[in-house]
């Protein structure tokens, strides 16, 4: 089988974001020609070790998550 395996930028917020993970199989029988076989969230928090406190996502990184989106 031809699996397909992709991770995508949901949502960013000052300190969080929200990834979708998904893996999918070709078939010819489906619309789009893919079959969603499993998908999950993944949320992450950016976080001060020091207070342990939410904290904003560092400009850079935020710059090239943004540019997956």
């Amino acid at each position: 089988d031809q699996l397909v395996v992709g991770l995508e930028v949901e949502k960013i917020s000052r300190a969080q974001i929200f990834f979708r993970q998904h893996i999918r199989r070709a078939d010819a029988t489906v619309e789009g020609h893919w079959q969603e076989l499993v998908s999950g969230t993944v949320h992450i928090v950016c976080v001060n070790s020091m207070q342990m406190k939410a904290t904003s996502i560092p400009a850079i990184l935020r710059t090239k998550l943004e540019a997956l989106q």
